[in-house]
């Protein structure tokens, strides 16, 4: 988050967490497998296969390619189980920091904080993604369709949209 704020942070503290954003390695399957087991035993039960290599991963969580019984291609989006602890100790740290260092940050701390908080809703994402879907009139800009009924608040079913990843992996179903 604190990478993302130019005009708040100092260059410096900018350009130091930037590398933070690409560098998050996913965690190994048997672990993400337990995670999707008990927190969407319906998804569970409609998915055929699923890649357990991720695609890619953030700090609150990692998404995999997958197939459904009907055939149907997705991503899954898994929230790691420890992640809203982790968040909770992150930004108590990076407050204690601002207090220290920057207070004048105090304030912007607390509203990316609260903002944040929605982050953890993978339910609430599914249904913002339909409505931006169907606000959206440009049909150059294409927003994946959530499985509302297989997604859950820790997990979210989505469309795979082909294409390239800006990494460079294919996106591209197997056949």
């Amino acid at each position: 988050v604190l990478s993302r704020r130019a005009g708040v942070l100092p260059g410096p503290y900018v350009r130091a967490f930037g590398p933070r954003r690409a560098s998050v390695e996913p965690r190994p399957w048997a672990r993400m497998q337990r995670c999707l087991q008990a927190d969407a035993p319906a998804l569970v039960a409609e998915l055929a296969w699923v890649d357990e290599r991720a695609l890619g991963a953030a700090s609150t969580g990692q998404a995999h390619r997958a197939r459904l019984r009907n055939g149907t291609d997705v991503v899954i989006k898994l929230q790691y189980a420890d992640a809203r602890r982790c968040f909770g100790h992150d930004f108590a740290n990076g407050a204690r920091l601002a207090r220290l260092a920057l207070p004048a940050l105090c304030p912007v701390i607390r509203e990316v904080r609260r903002r944040f908080l929605f982050e953890f809703d993978y339910a609430r994402e599914g249904r913002d993604m339909l409505a931006v879907q169907r606000a959206c009139t440009n049909r150059r800009i294409v927003v994946p369709t959530p499985y509302l009924g297989l997604t859950t608040e820790r997990v979210l079913c989505m469309e795979l949209l082909e294409g390239v990843q800006a990494r460079g992996r294919d996106l591209t179903p197997p056949p």
